[in-house]
């Protein structure tokens, strides 16, 4: 559908309005529709700033959901590639989350926002807005939440070459990942992997990307299916199995030749 209820965003004010807008973000992420959850939410943020204009009375509200509404967009950008539109949402951002009345009920969206960052290179910035996002998350006792932040953290750490400090972060994420979210346990696994393979670690490696892939192999998430087999073929390469190696990244190409970046 065209979801013509996201314009009625700055009138809802339930509590599910989170809950809601990270299904619409999940579904089609994990179906890799980045171009559509991209025009989604792209609409939805231009309805929602309607009710946050300069001179407006301020509404915490509908800032945050703005907020909300504006990282989601900004992962998508950067899936694409659409790294200039990206680093305007992390700057927009950015603002809107400086305000502590609107940060300190945002664990999330200081995650997505850190995510957005780690996509643009800006390392530092990812780290310490996924750390605060931890220290939210934990002290409002949510686990998911708190998984997710362990999560991207553990992606940062390989960013910045600290794969011990990675992999631990990334066993935090599986431990409650494994409570019943598959398509995380996948994303720490993956983790976990590349981790282990630059620690030197290639028997280790293979075996928690065969897991992941076990997982993703039966879902229709192509883009985490594209990079499990890239991850695949690098392990696979270390071992100097070489074929192997060719083998999985033919087929990780040929999957990542579906996505349309026009």
């Amino acid at each position: 559908g065209d979801h013509r209820d996201l314009r009625s965003f700055p009138t809802r004010r339930s509590s599910d309005l989170e809950q809601y807008l990270e299904g619409l973000f999940f579904f089609h992420n994990s179906q890799s529709w980045f171009q559509q959850g991209k025009a989604i939410f792209q609409r939805a943020a231009e309805s929602v700033r309607q009710h946050c204009r300069p001179g407006a009375d301020f509404d915490p509200e509908a800032q945050k959901i703005l907020a909300q509404v504006l990282v989601r967009q900004g992962i998508f950008c950067a899936s694409l590639g659409y790294y200039e539109e990206a680093k305007q949402i992390l700057e927009e951002g950015q603002a809107i989350l400086s305000v502590p009345e609107i940060r300190a009920q945002a664990p999330l969206s200081l995650t997505y926002l850190g995510a957005v960052a780690w996509a643009l290179g800006e390392y530092r910035l990812a780290q310490a807005l996924c750390q605060e996002s931890l220290q939210l998350s934990r002290a409002a006792g949510n686990r998911w939440k708190e998984a997710l932040a362990l999560e991207y953290l553990a992606m940062i750490a390989i960013s910045l070459d600290n794969y011990e400090e990675a992999s631990a972060l990334a066993q935090a994420s599986l431990a409650i990942f494994r409570l019943g979210y598959q398509n995380g346990v996948a994303f720490s696994l993956n983790t976990l992997g590349i981790a282990a393979r630059n620690l030197g670690r290639y028997g280790e490696a293979k075996a928690y990307c065969e897991e992941s892939w076990a997982i993703v192999s039966q879902t229709e998430n192509r883009w985490q299916q594209a990079l499990t087999l890239e991850y695949l073929s690098m392990i696979a390469n270390s071992l100097g199995e070489y074929n192997q190696a060719r083998d999985f990244a033919r087929r990780s190409f040929t999957i990542f030749e579906e996505f349309d970046y026009s």
